[in-house]
């Protein structure tokens, strides 16, 4: 529901719900067991030091709907939103400020984020657009993907090297060379 998270600390038997915001909150990331950021409409980010019964709000400086937020570290993270342009904002002191970089591009935005350290950035989103950055921002890489039509929803990267994409109709993406070919895998739609 809007503006709500939940914890669990026994495997997900039993969950403790959390009311943040009469928002909509859709993306959350846990850096530990009592830090955890969530994002949503409006450019609203709210983090948490005690693992869930008191969030605070961070100014971000965007009034977009962030899509994604994620972290390397208690310190460094970064958002995207979805609006006119690609958002990206960072972070180096654990979301007390949020600086925009450079825009990755001019497609209406980014749907997810995923960082291989403080510095190495990769972004998917729609028609098949994946950009990099590794140098935090300053200047950001399209990937090449065989795939320029369809909407990339999650990206993972397991390390500097590995990493996968998913997207509409059952769209399956992997690199093993940090995102330089982008390859498909499969061209079945999981059930």
């Amino acid at each position: 529901s809007d503006g709500k998270t939940a914890r669990t600390t026994n495997g997900g038997i039993n969950w403790t719900t959390f009311t943040i915001t009469a928002n909509t909150l859709n993306t959350i990331y846990t850096i530990d067991a009592n830090i955890c950021i969530t994002a949503g409409i409006s450019g609203l980010v709210f983090k948490t030091t005690n693992g869930g019964p008191n969030w605070v709000q961070q100014t971000t400086g965007s009034n977009n709907f962030i899509s994604s937020i994620v972290f390397t570290d208690n310190n460094n993270g970064y958002l995207t939103a979805l609006g006119l342009s690609e958002e990206v904002r960072r972070t180096t002191n654990g979301g007390i400020n949020w600086n925009p970089v450079t825009p990755p591009g001019n497609t209406s935005g980014l749907n997810c984020l995923a960082t291989v350290n403080p510095v190495t950035v990769y972004g998917a989103g729609p028609n098949g657009k994946v950009r990099r950055t590794t140098n935090g921002g300053t200047t950001w890489e399209t990937q090449p993907t065989i795939d320029t039509t369809s909407y990339l929803w999650s990206i993972f990267m397991v390390n500097a090297n590995v990493g996968y994409i998913v997207g509409n109709n059952g769209r399956i993406l992997k690199t093993i060379n940090g995102g330089i070919g982008i390859q498909q895998i499969s061209t079945n739609v999981p059930e």
